[in-house]
This record gives structure tokens, sequence and C-alpha cells, in this order.
């Protein structure tokens, strides 16, 4: 009957619907204004000057406010994710990185190697035969005049390490030329093609999550993730382009899975190569791969894979071999040997072992081999693929000697389709937000504080991070889990 007041029932639908709409809209803002923000600082990081001015703590007070309404996000997820609104998802995401196009980097230089990479290769140089160093003050014959530019000058001036010759795989290089070609010597061109790289991996999540039955919000995950959105949209970082493969990877072996056909075992076959080729850590990622693909499709079709894809990345390599091995592996060797920054475990690794290094290299390699054997024993899903991924990569980067943030990019593009119940999921969240304590470093460098200071803040990113999957393993979801069959 007409004017009746609703039933009680009725009434608390309403009431939560408003509250939905406005914890959404709240998420979405807590998002968008720390990235015009971020744009606004930028500009007071100017390169090699006024490092103690630079206001790193208010980036760093900015990133947590983008990472509250992340978590906000993630929480209303977790409640109504079908009908979480995916139209206001996707804007926030695109707004956001629209408002960090005209930012300025953050504390990072790696942008500027890149472009220079990309120059070589346009030139038809080898990238691996001279470093950056070397280059300034010996440039080959196709490259004498555009060095002398005041743009490419100052490009390599403020490449780090410069001493050191790239370290990053053909695929990699590819990309460098097509944003050099964009942008000439200015880095914008690379921000430019990392950002469309960036939507498309949008796109994909978006595919592979309906491919999989999940709901295409999930994306949200990884569209409003502020480690994405800082190290992905400011800094210009190329992890964006492994987590692509990658993601791309998990949607052939999807495919393969439901249809099957060898076009798709070799679609999954270059989109390892392509991880790979463009940064090498996705080759953690093989033996799962290939242990699904033999659950899957049998042992002669997983030797297909595995061999089609290493075959591809060998390929690749043969036109930059003419240096031999031991320059083309120079600066990858020079960063397995020497670097260290931001770890977390690898210090308890050092205290312990003799050669903490190479303990850390068999630990992560025996994870990538022992995690999929057991978690892949019988006829498995994609689902289960993704779990299995995110472990793998989870234990890399908490072993790591130097886990930079960026290289959870990949991470945080896998996390939609992990499951919500799986012990990882949390830990990445966490670590989304843990990982803007990296740049305190810098805080307390430019301030002269004691090392301690750096010790302490490192325990606490790591502590957040292991301590969240201690609490969700204590609270019992992972038993849970592994009832429902989510891992």
């Amino acid at each position: 009957m007409k004017g009746l007041p609703p039933a009680p029932s009725e009434t608390g639908a309403v009431i939560r619907a408003i509250w939905s709409r406005r914890g959404w809209l709240a998420a979405s803002l807590l998002v968008v204004l720390p990235c015009a923000a971020w744009t606004w600082i930028s500009f007071q990081f100017h390169y090699g000057e006024g490092h103690a001015d630079r206001p790193i703590l208010t980036f760093v007070l900015l990133y947590a406010c983008a990472w509250a309404g992340f978590f906000l996000g993630y929480r209303l997820l977790c409640r109504a994710e079908r009908s979480a609104p995916l139209f206001l998802i996707l804007a926030t995401a695109l707004v956001a990185r629209f408002l960090l196009l005209p930012s300025g980097l953050i504390q990072e230089n790696d942008v500027y190697r890149y472009v220079l990479d990309g120059q070589v290769l346009l030139a038809g140089e080898n990238p691996y035969r001279q470093s950056p160093l070397e280059l300034s003050l010996l440039p080959p014959e196709s490259l004498v005049r555009s060095v002398s530019d005041p743009t490419a000058q100052e490009t390599i001036s403020r490449i780090g390490y410069a001493e050191i010759p790239t370290l990053y795989p053909p695929a990699a290089q590819a990309a460098f030329a097509a944003g050099s070609l964009i942008g000439g010597w200015n880095w914008i061109g690379l921000r430019i093609l990392f950002t469309l790289v960036d939507l498309a991996l949008i796109g994909l999540i978006v595919l592979l999550l309906t491919r999989l039955g999940s709901s295409p919000s999930r994306v949200l995950l990884y569209a409003w993730n502020p480690l994405v959105l800082k190290e992905v949209t400011n800094s210009v970082h190329v992890d964006v382009l492994p987590a692509f493969f990658v993601v791309l990877l998990l949607l052939c072996l999807e495919r393969m899975r439901v249809r099957g056909g060898w076009h798709w075992l070799l679609a999954a076959a270059g989109s390892m190569a392509g991880g790979v080729l463009s940064k090498l850590y996705p080759i953690l990622l093989l033996p799962a791969a290939y242990r699904f693909v033999s659950r899957v499709s049998g042992g002669k079709k997983a030797v297909t894979f595995a061999v089609g894809s290493l075959a591809a990345v060998v390929l690749a390599y043969l036109p930059f071999s003419p240096l031999g091995l031991d320059r083309l592996t120079e600066g990858l060797r020079s960063y397995a040997e020497r670097w260290r920054m931001n770890q977390g475990a690898f210090d308890l690794l050092e205290i312990l072992l003799p050669q903490p290094r190479l303990a850390c290299g068999i630990l992560i390699v025996v994870m990538a081999v022992a995690v999929p054997w057991v978690r892949l024993r019988s006829r498995g899903s994609p689902v289960d693929l993704i779990g299995v991924c995110q472990w793998v990569l989870l234990f890399w980067f908490l072993l790591l000697p130097a886990p930079f943030p960026w290289y959870a990019v990949v991470l945080a593009a896998l996390l939609p389709a992990t499951p919500r119940f799986a012990l990882t999921a949390p830990a990445v969240v966490a670590l989304s937000g843990a990982a803007g304590l990296y740049y305190l470093s810098f805080y307390y460098e430019y301030q002269q504080f004691p090392e301690a200071w750096w010790t302490w803040t490192r325990m606490a990113e790591h502590g957040l991070i292991w301590g969240t999957l201690g609490f969700v393993w204590w609270r019992g979801d992972f038993q849970s889990s592994i009832r429902k069959g989510d891992f």
C-alpha cells in the first residue's frame, strides 16, 4: 500500500547502500587528492639541489593517505565485491594517472639510464658495449652529434652508477628505444609509453578476472594501488612491462586450459619470454607455469612451453652477443654482487650464514621449484597458479638484498586475481603501504640522522609485511582457504 513506511529490513538496506556510496566516494577522493598533491610538491625535488629542503616527509604522509583510500576500497570490495562501482573504480584510476602525468620525478633517476639505452639502440649501437661514463667520454660516431645536445648531456650526467654498463634485457631495451623515439632525450616519452602499458595492463586484468568468473571490480587492487601510481606513473619504472607480460601469460594459460590448442601454448611461451626479456625475475615463474601446463595438457606440451620460452630468450640476446658473455652480463653481475638497499630478511641471513647472497639465491630457486610442485599436484586451475606465482614472487621480494618498491609492481598486478582468502593477498596489500617507508631513507641521509633510524624503519617496513602474514595465519584464514580450495 502507498504511504506505508519501509520495513525495518528495507530501511537497513537503504542505510547500508547510502553509507556504501559515501564510502566509495571517500576512498576515491583519498586516492585522487594525494596524487594531485604529489604533482604539486614534485617540483620542489630539483635534481642535485636542495636535498635538505625536499618535502620528503610530506610525500610519505601523502603516500599513507593514498594507501588509506586504497585500503578502504579493498575493505569495501571484501564486503560487496559484486556490487562495487566499476565505473567509479576505473574513472578514479584514470584521473589519478592524469593528475600525475605532469609531475616531476620524486627521488628517482632510473629513467635517465632508460633514455640513454634507448638512444644508443636507436643509433644502431649495442647498449651493452659501453657504460654511460665511457660513452660520455668516447661516444660512438653515430652518437657524437646527438650526445652534444644539452638535453643529452643533462640526461647522461644524471645516470646513477654511470661506471656500470646496463643490465636491462632486450625487450626492455626495445621499450626504451620506443620511448626515446617519442620523447627524444626527454624522459617524458617513456612516461607516456609506460602509462599506456599500465592502462593496457588494467584492461588485461579486467579480462582475466572476467575469464576466471571473478568480479572485474577487483581491478581496484592494481588500479588504485599507491605503489603502482608512484613507481610507474611518477617514477617511470620499467617494471610495469614484466607485470604486463606475466598477466598476459596467465590469460594465455587460462585460454589454453579451456580451449586447448597449440596457438595458446605458443602465445604463453611468448609471454613468458617477454616477461624475462623485460626484467629477468619472471624466470622464477617458469617452474610454476611448466607444472601447470604439464598438469593441464601433459608433459609434451609442458616441455614445448619451457623450451620455446627459453629459446625465445636466447634468440633475443643473439644480436647483442658478439660482445661476449662477460661484457653482456657485467651490469647484472655488478648488481648481484654489490647491491643492497631496503633489505629485510637478508640481514638475518647475513648474520647466520657465511655466504648470504649465495644462500639467498639458493633459497629463492628452491622456493620457485618447490611451491609449484607441492601446490599444483592435481589438475589445477588458473586460480591455483596465480596463488603459487604470488607466493614465489613475495618470497623472492622479502629475501632480496635490494627489494626496491618498484619490484613489487608485478605482485600488485597479480593481486586482483589472487583469492581473497589466500595468505598472500593481505600481505601484498600491507606491502603496498609499507613500501612508502622506503623514501624515509633519503630524508635520514639528507638530514644526517644516525644509521639506526633507517635500520628501525626497515624493520618496521618488513615487519608490517611479515606481521600481516603471521596475523592472517593465526586468525585462521589460511587454513580456511585450504579447505575451500582458494589457495
